[in-house]
């Protein structure tokens, strides 16, 4: 599942690298895609349908996924209060990835994303010399998620 998340994720990345913008509408469809999938397994603690073999019952599971989708709520909405910082399509983007993650995969997929983004704006800081540098951020989501899919 998160493989083929990372699949349909990576026009996005193109577009992000290409024309620094994302399609919104085209991650709202994935959300609500692997989100209504999550919910089917029951993943939140809600049950819609019992008894489907790959439905998801631990307790110590439910507890992870609803931290990580707050976790992921509260990046969308420090995206939202900081506008220039981090864009849309950033805040839509993790807000899926916490969709599908426990939060041990969120703290990791958010860790290595900014320590990357970080890595790279200061090397162009200091080849560039530009105090002012606009770095986007979901290749940087897209490398820390393969990261995430290989320890998981």
């Amino acid at each position: 599942m998160k493989i083929l998340l990372g699949i349909l994720f990576l026009p996005m990345v193109v577009m992000d690298l290409k024309e620094k913008k994302v399609l919104w509408p085209y991650l709202l469809i994935l959300m609500l895609l692997f989100g209504g999938f999550e919910l089917l397994r029951g993943s939140y603690g809600i049950v819609l349908i019992p008894d489907l073999p790959f439905a998801e019952t631990a307790e110590s599971h439910v507890y992870s996924r609803i931290a990580s989708l707050l976790l992921g709520v509260l990046f969308a909405a420090s995206g939202l209060m900081f506008r220039k910082s981090i864009g849309p399509g950033d805040s839509l983007t993790v807000l899926l990835f916490s969709l599908v993650s426990e939060l041990w995969e969120m703290v990791v997929l958010l860790l290595v994303s900014f320590t990357l983004t970080g890595i790279i704006g200061l090397v162009a800081f200091v080849i560039f010399r530009r105090k002012h540098l606009e770095v986007p951020f979901l290749p940087f989501l897209a490398a820390a998620w393969i990261v995430v899919i290989l320890l998981g």
